[in-house]
């Protein structure tokens, strides 16, 4: 991307996420209205109310437990120059499969080439027998 390009690009994204942000937030307002409604019922059916929101966080917490758990515990000794030399060998990896894909590509357009200029050469052979038997006539 060249520097205009890439100033347009970043302001559309910033853009996007405070409207985005803008969005949560009156998504909080409308829940948080909607919880105090709930809770001001219950407290008038006489519903001990504290009781339940701790229930309620104890299973939340269960919960991010087990998604804790489910998570790929960070490897020992990941500092960021292993990051940069794993990043640099992929890179390099990379590289070395597009000049291979490229090194076929073209030995590959070599014998498309070939077999073009062959159906060309049967289509002008059968032209010419065409012409022949139109002179014949």
């Amino acid at each position: 991307m060249e520097g205009k390009e890439k100033i347009g690009y970043h302001k559309g994204a910033l853009e996007s996420l405070i409207n985005e942000r803008n969005e949560l937030g009156r998504l909080l307002q409308i829940v948080d209205a909607l919880i105090e409604n709930h809770a001001k019922e219950l407290k008038e059916e006489g519903v001990n109310i504290q009781k339940y929101i701790e229930e309620i966080s104890e299973q939340a917490e269960k919960q991010s437990e087990k998604v804790e758990k489910k998570k790929k515990p960070v490897q020992k000794g990941t500092g960021s120059k292993e990051q940069k030399d794993r990043a640099s060998k992929r890179r390099e990896k990379r590289k070395k499969r597009r000049s291979k894909r490229k090194e076929r590509r073209k030995k590959r357009g070599d014998r498309r080439k070939r077999s073009e200029s062959r159906r060309n050469n049967k289509k002008s052979g059968n032209e010419e027998v065409e012409i022949d038997d139109w002179l014949e006539d």
